[in-house]
């Protein structure tokens, strides 16, 4: 099913190409179109989120060099399209895994069933957006409250919210809830204070590098869409 979603998956949202696919295209090739949320005054977006991805762009851009394939640009844009693909299906993957070891395999077939039928599934997997990658956060995070694993939970949360989209962060509530009533409160909170810390602080660097001023792309968007500057 993600496969299919690799090759017939449509741009659903102009965010997708503005603000990933053309800061994208920027970091590989050079140029790229700027939105006002990228200009230096306003600095709403994360580098970090792009160089995550960029890391995986630049490898598949020196293969097509390599291997001289036509249409380079294409094939960088469907490599990418399917390492999306793989992310969503392998964090399905171990949620259904879970599933299936807390509630048994009949159960765990029916999430599997219920997830490759899914058209919200089809048209999120492959998307290059924030949402999608907190999306494959939450499912390891939901994956990890099902066999146990406290340290997956939190860290899983705090990589959606920080490195994804912070406007999720509504839904780590829960996963927090569950955290605290479950495991030892001091243990879990230094794991919640690390994880976040090692995560803002590369924003902070990644932001202040690429803005050219000390700035965290995390508070400038929080500021500017929750608490009305904007």
């Amino acid at each position: 099913a993600r496969s299919i979603s690799v090759v017939y998956n449509l741009i659903h949202d102009c965010d997708e190409t503005y603000n990933y696919w053309e800061p994208l295209h920027y970091l590989l090739y050079g140029n790229g179109l700027q939105t006002w949320e990228y200009s230096p005054k306003f600095a709403l977006r994360s580098y970090l989120y792009i160089l995550v991805h960029y890391v995986i762009a630049k490898p598949l851009l020196y293969f097509t060099s390599a291997l001289s394939i036509a249409n380079p640009k294409v094939f960088v844009f469907f490599g990418m399209r399917f390492v999306l693909g793989l992310a969503s299906s392998s964090t399905e993957a171990l949620l259904v895994h879970a599933v299936s070891k807390q509630r048994g395999r009949g159960v765990g077939l029916c999430a599997l069933y219920l997830l490759a039928a899914s058209s919200g599934m089809f048209v999120s997997s492959t998307s290059f957006l924030p949402g999608t990658f907190s999306m494959y956060c939450f499912t390891l995070a939901g994956a990890g409250v099902l066999l146990g694993r406290r340290g997956m939970v939190i860290s899983a949360c705090a990589t959606a919210v920080i490195l994804g989209w912070s406007v999720t962060a509504i839904a780590a509530v829960p996963y927090a809830l569950w955290v605290l009533a479950t495991g030892d409160f001091i243990h879990s909170v230094s794991v919640a204070t690390f994880s976040a810390s090692i995560l803002l602080a590369a924003t902070a660097l990644c932001d202040s590098f690429y803005y050219g001023k000390a700035t965290l792309s995390l508070v400038n968007f929080l500021r500017y869409n929750v608490f009305g500057s904007g």
